[in-house]
């Protein structure tokens, strides 16, 4: 079961593996990525707002159209992993990554 404790010991016996198998990570990344604040969000929550820099809501509403589409919030958070990963971290992609060729990496959702 996801989030369990025997879930959480399994992620950290993986994450030993590839620690012991890679060595020690150079870099350690948090990544949280503002769902309200961003237009991507706020276009997947759908109130047929245009795709624009400029959010014309409050942050109350966005916060508001957020909190009622958790998939929305979802679909973004998957994005902007999934892009981090890609374009920053350059694994899958043709290119390296900013912080030059990504040995291995190693993610979770808490």
């Amino acid at each position: 079961v996801q989030g369990s404790l025997s879930s959480k010991k399994f992620r950290r016996n993986e994450l030993w593996s590839l620690m012991s198998f890679k060595g020690a990570p150079l870099w350690f990344i948090t990544f949280s990525p503002a769902d309200s604040r961003h237009p991507l969000c706020i276009y997947y929550a759908g109130n047929k707002i245009d795709f624009t820099p400029e959010i014309p809501l409050s942050q109350k509403q966005r916060n508001a159209m957020v909190a009622q589409n958790p998939v929305a919030a979802a679909r973004f958070f998957r994005f902007m992993v999934q892009a981090f990963i890609r374009h920053i971290l350059g694994v899958g992609g043709t290119n390296q990554g900013i912080y030059g060729k990504t040995d291995a990496y190693y993610g979770m959702v808490e």
